[in-house]
């Protein structure tokens, strides 16, 4: 065997050169040796970063995770045993002529089955790269269900009454999802019975005045049960609890999401279904009808036009458990989830670039002299903006309960003149929204379309996606003249809006 560190052994003359040639030949072990050295730590450093044994890739892993998990956010998803006697009915021959939302809601499930599959793997062909490299989460923003009851009660408050329920169906279908979930109360779980077809119809799901007779011929639905009809659309917590199968936390409170900060706050029931809030809403539909240089002149067409299914709004409790969350949380953007909007205008009336000026001390006159409370909140409104406006976080407020889009942004002024109590906000367009989406001088208000309704002008119904680089808006048209061929999913020729 050839020594190389001793050249009397060598048969190669060139392999002595004396001392010269001792320092060449051990210039070349020290490099083969590093050599050696540096591939077998490469590789052991290979081996740990696969395994995830060193903390630093921990982090980095923690990192690349916030940046791919993203927020999938419907709402109004309005689930019932219903729409299914309804399906049964009219046929799967007429199924493109209307909306289910219980089938809509089974494919949004399904989507984002597949978003999470696709995320593990690879992403689906023709389909949008930032919807699908995400690790989503799903939030539910309130109408979870129609109302409680399956069955339609001629006496509602009788003790033999069948107990067929709406959420077992909403739960059987949720339950189907592979990836975290969490929800928010709206206005329609706090409703009992199912409502009288013949009073409010079914245009919100694309069921028109005629084939409504169809329905209601072969089902019922229609019988009118007098003052119980009130029961549809009220409650009575001292008689029953509407929330008895709800798995949520009804009450509003902070939830951390992956990497998302947010605050789900419960803007309660319809408003007109307590005292304190009717005589609110009946205000606010007089100043909606008076001019500002003339209060004693009333309009009677803006009077009608200010009618809308508000909600009673945000407590003393609420608007704590916001300041403290801005005070205390060490992120620098904060999502609040909020069923009902601060502010919202009719559909045809919203124009982007449009600006208002609100008083925070009188918000409800001013929100309504202006035609910005449609479906809007009654309570609380103003104390809300009031702590949102004097906090430096960056602040997204999401809400659905309009079946619209709409986009605000709220500017937060001078801090300095705290005898400011006015605000500025101005109508924008989604693209506006993402520009300004980690800029914390402007407070981001979004509602986005419903899951479950059509009844919008453009008969559009969707959902929205939240993630690292801005909002995605999801929708799909309600188009009864078109039979489409049977499809997987639905969402997967959906429009993608940004």
């Amino acid at each position: 065997m050839l020594n190389i560190l001793n050249p009397c052994y060598s048969t190669k003359p060139w392999l002595y050169l004396g001392w010269e040639g001792k320092k060449i030949r051990l210039f070349i072990i020290i490099l083969l040796i590093s050599f050696f050295l540096s591939s077998f730590s490469c590789l052991e450093r290979k081996h740990l970063k696969t395994s995830g044994t060193l903390s630093e890739d921990l982090v980095d892993q923690k990192r690349v995770d916030n940046l791919r998990s993203s927020l999938y956010v419907v709402g109004c998803v309005h689930v019932a045993d219903l729409w299914d006697r309804i399906d049964k009915i009219l046929g799967r021959e007429a199924r493109h002529t209307w909306l289910n939302p219980n089938d809509s809601f089974k494919d949004f499930i399904q989507y984002v089955n597949m978003v999470r599959s696709s995320s593990q793997h690879q992403p689906l062909v023709n389909h949008n790269p930032l919807i699908f490299s995400q690790r989503p989460y799903v939030i539910i923003n309130g109408d979870l269900v129609d109302y409680y009851y399956a069955d339609y009660h001629l006496c509602p408050r009788c003790p033999d009454k069948t107990k067929d329920d709406n959420w077992s169906i909403f739960y059987n279908i949720l339950d189907i999802l592979q990836v975290p979930s969490f929800s928010n109360v709206g206005n329609h779980e706090f409703r009992s019975e199912a409502y009288n077809l013949d009073i409010y119809g079914l245009d919100h799901v694309g069921i028109s005045r005629d084939r409504l007779s169809v329905v209601t011929q072969n089902l019922g639905f229609n019988q009118f049960r007098g003052l119980d009809e009130l029961d549809s659309v009220t409650f009575d917590f001292e008689h029953f609890d509407p929330f008895q199968k709800y798995r949520g936390n009804v009450s509003s409170h902070f939830e951390q999401i992956g990497p998302f900060a947010t605050i789900f706050l419960n803007t309660g029931s319809d408003s007109f279904v307590q005292m304190q809030s009717l005589k609110k809403q009946v205000e606010k539909v007089y100043w909606s009808a008076t001019f500002k240089d003339n209060p004693l002149l009333l309009s009677p067409s803006a009077a009608f036009k200010g009618i809308s299914v508000d909600a009673f709004g945000l407590s003393p409790t609420d608007i704590k458990l916001v300041a403290d969350t801005l005070k205390t949380s060490n992120q620098n953007t904060i999502y609040i989830f909020m069923h009902a909007p601060l502010l919202n205008q009719k559909e045809r009336d919203f124009i982007v670039g449009n600006g208002f000026s609100l008083d925070l001390n009188n918000f409800l006159k001013s929100q309504a002299q202006q035609r910005l409370g449609i479906d809007s909140i009654i309570n609380g409104g103003g104390d809300l903006l009031k702590v949102l406006v004097n906090s430096d976080k960056n602040i997204i407020i999401v809400a659905s309960h309009t079946h619209n889009p709409q986009y605000y942004v709220f500017d937060k002024g001078d801090k300095s003149d705290q005898k400011s109590f006015s605000v500025e906000v101005r109508a924008v367009s989604l693209k506006e929204i993402n520009a300004l989406k980690d800029d914390p001088q402007h407070i981001k208000h979004i509602t986005y379309w419903p899951l479950g309704a059509i009844d919008n002008i453009n008969r559009r119904y969707g959902f929205l996606i939240i993630h690292n680089d801005g909002f995605i808006e999801v929708s799909r048209q309600l188009k009864p003249w078109l039979n489409e061929p049977n499809q997987k999913n639905r969402w997967q020729t959906a429009n993608v809006k940004m």
